[in-house]
């Protein structure tokens, strides 16, 4: 059962990168304290008032994971994914934790820390994929894809309601950088500690768990590694990338964490059945 404690810290891992990139979206409503402590000119207008650089602060993650996308694949090939995810995993950390300092000293070193959240971030779909053709059996590829994709819906339902209620707490808003940041890099920590590469090499994999995840793959040696081209112009000309996110207005802290949880949680239901659905519907077409 080892492919499925994988399973489990492959998501949780993936998790807590993508909660560490959106914290941002939310917390930055709650940042009214930093413009209380540093506005000492009433005429003038602090960059947290400013939405052209609040819009940079959201704009700087998305550069990071351009940035970190299109080294990515080689690093994989290269260093397999147990060290280059957790090297992206713990950028992503040290931008988090760095957050509330950052915020402190001004605009530049908030773009410098969501940079970091950014590249961290842009590693998580290609660990989708390189952890479910590692790990999974074929007759499971479907479960873990959908498992491991779920990640993303997982985080925003987690995060919004944990950041809403921190953020009115004594604890203040500093403290989810602190609390997201740090259980990161315990978490990376673990899944280096625990992760291979390959299942013929894990300790704990048994003959006829290794016989399960090869039965019908084509094998490829632990020493032999393959570099593809990356479509980098079709992907940065798919509509779907250019998507936005809808903000939801009116409403206070607590309630607009929850609502906008809401449809991750749906997301996350329909992931979680469709996987192993899809599994036992080998038999139709991929067109079907």
């Amino acid at each position: 059962m080892t492919r499925f404690v994988i399973l489990f810290m492959g998501l949780v891992c993936i998790t807590c990168t993508n909660a560490n990139m959106i914290l941002m979206n939310f917390t930055v409503i709650c940042m009214n304290d930093v413009i209380i402590e540093q506005k000492t000119d009433t005429n003038q207008t602090h960059w947290l008032e400013k939405s052209s650089d609040i819009s940079l602060t959201f704009s700087a993650a998305a550069v990071g994971a351009i940035f970190g996308t299109i080294p990515a694949v080689t690093l994989i090939a290269k260093y397999g994914i147990r060290r280059v995810l957790t090297v992206y995993g713990l950028l992503s950390a040290s931008g988090t934790i760095f957050m509330p300092l950052a915020v402190d000293n001004g605009l530049v070193t908030v773009l410098i820390a969501r940079l970091f959240q950014g590249i961290g971030a842009s590693i998580l779909y290609s660990s989708i994929g390189t952890i479910s053709e590692s790990w999974s059996p074929i007759t499971e590829i479907g479960t873990f894809v959908a498992f491991l994709s779920s990640a993303f819906q997982i985080s925003n339902i987690v995060t919004m309601p944990i950041a809403g209620s921190l953020c009115e707490s004594s604890l203040g808003w500093r403290s989810i950088y602190y609390i997201f940041g740090g259980i990161t890099v315990v978490l990376y920590l673990i899944f280096f500690w625990y992760y291979n590469d390959y299942p013929d090499k894990h300790r704990h994999v048994s003959s006829k768990e290794l016989k399960n995840i090869r039965n019908g793959k084509i094998i490829t040696s632990s020493t032999s590694k393959t570099i593809q081209n990356v479509k980098f112009v079709q992907v940065f000309t798919n509509w779907e990338v250019f998507e936005i996110s809808l903000a939801v207005l009116g409403l206070n802290v607590r309630e607009t964490g929850y609502s906008n949880a809401i449809p991750y949680f749906f997301a996350a239901i329909v992931k979680f059945a469709a996987g192993p659905i899809t599994d036992k519907m080998a038999h139709l077409t991929e067109r079907v």
